[in-house]
């Protein structure tokens, strides 16, 4: 009977370790497809990261955002575009709080609303994030 028992609970330690690997197929994303190419996640989770720099240094120099905002914008583009497949008001949005920081910094010098916007912007990569079962790095 004891030898019975061990097989039994074998088979049952061996069913939860194959339910934890399968389970592990509707985890967030390695990649993303962007027009047929495969995208590491890493360059839309970077590009979040260095914009919660950047967010923050908006609240009190707005001029001093502009040349890391060049290293970031091509991966939130990139996000928006990865969401327009199938989340489109998400990527609406993200294109909106791009194009409304983006023209505040060209703006000489960028104005009050500089921070407002960056943080939007943020708020808004943040949500696409989520929107692709991607978890937002922390800021």
């Amino acid at each position: 009977m004891r030898q019975g028992r061990g097989v039994v609970a074998l088979v049952a330690v061996c069913l939860v370790a194959v339910a934890a690997c399968s389970s592990g197929g509707s985890g967030p994303p390695k990649t993303l497809s962007l027009s047929g190419e495969q995208v590491p996640v890493s360059q839309v989770t970077t590009a979040y990261t260095q914009m919660c720099g950047i967010a923050t240094q908006a609240q009190s120099n707005p001029a001093a955002a502009v040349a890391p905002f060049a290293n970031v914008e091509g991966g939130l583009n990139v996000l928006a575009t990865v969401l327009n497949k199938d989340h489109a008001q998400a990527s609406q949005r993200l294109l909106a709080a791009l194009t409304s920081f983006t023209a505040d910094l060209g703006q000489k010098p960028p104005p009050a609303s500089t921070a407002a916007d960056a943080t939007n912007l943020l708020g808004t990569a943040k949500q696409g994030l989520q929107a692709l079962n991607i978890t937002p790095p922390a800021c």
